[in-house]
């Protein structure tokens, strides 16, 4: 049973919000902000429910003011490779155990920062070929880890497409990626009543969030945006190393 007590809600909805913030602002970038602050107040396996809930709400919101921006001749060969790309991460975990496979992705993610700190743009747009590829990639680390975004990421903030259309379809590929993981987990019978309720207890914060992130955005230039999607993108990795060195201990 989740705890719904009111000082915890008020805990949970600081956290969702803050988070929310961060994904409204940046287009992804939710889970690295809310899940290490809501595992404080709730065993990790009763809020990986809710959290799937709230990012698909999170990217239904921003996708709804975003969608004249998506650039879907791009994020089509991504969706399709993520697609593919799901599968052949859970079959990798047949062959490595998720902590392997956290520490590879981290170690990948960091270098995929590193990438763009050096100012690594593409020229051209990149080929369907290369998209697909990324996406497989992606779905890959979704599969493997949970962990969908860095080759995404890195593709449309490379991309020589304005910094609104980036966003734009990094927010509909995540969406898109967290309304799979809800179906895949409502399939297996994970999304519980208490994860229903806990999702809607949260609604508020997470929309008022997300708005205020949204607007925010339309306030700073692009080297600003740039360095906090940086930031988030080595939160991601070292958290994801650290997860995998840390659970690795633990079983040990």
């Amino acid at each position: 049973m989740i705890d719904l007590s009111l000082s915890v809600l008020a805990g949970a909805s600081l956290c969702v919000f803050v988070g929310a913030v961060i994904r409204g602002f940046t287009g992804f970038g939710f889970g690295i902000a809310a899940t290490p602050l809501l595992v404080l107040l709730f065993p990790p396996a009763e809020i990986v429910p809710p959290i799937l809930i709230l990012q698909v709400l999170a990217g239904i919101q921003i996708y709804l003011r975003t969608r004249g921006h998506v650039d879907w001749k791009l994020l089509w060969s991504t969706l399709v490779g993520a697609l593919v790309g799901i599968p052949l991460g859970s079959l990798v975990l047949d062959l490595l155990d998720s902590n392997t496979m956290r520490l590879i992705i981290g170690v990948a993610v960091l270098l995929a920062a590193a990438l763009l700190a050096s100012g690594f743009r593409f020229k051209m747009r990149p080929p369907h070929w290369l998209s697909g590829g990324l996406g497989i990639l992606a779905g890959i680390g979704s599969g493997a880890a949970g962990i969908p975004g860095p080759p995404v990421i890195v593709l449309f903030l490379s991309s020589p497409v304005s910094l609104a259309i980036g966003r734009a379809s990094l927010s509909a590929f995540f969406l898109f990626v967290a309304t799979l993981s809800s179906a895949s987990a409502a399939w297996r019978g994970l999304m519980t009543l208490d994860s229903v309720v806990l999702g809607a207890l949260l609604m508020a914060p997470l929309l008022i969030g997300n708005h205020f992130g949204d607007k925010l955005f339309a306030r700073v230039n692009e080297r600003t945006f740039r360095r906090v999607a940086l930031l988030l993108l080595f939160a991601i990795g070292v958290s994801t190393i650290a997860r995998g060195f840390w659970d690795s201990g633990a079983a040990h």
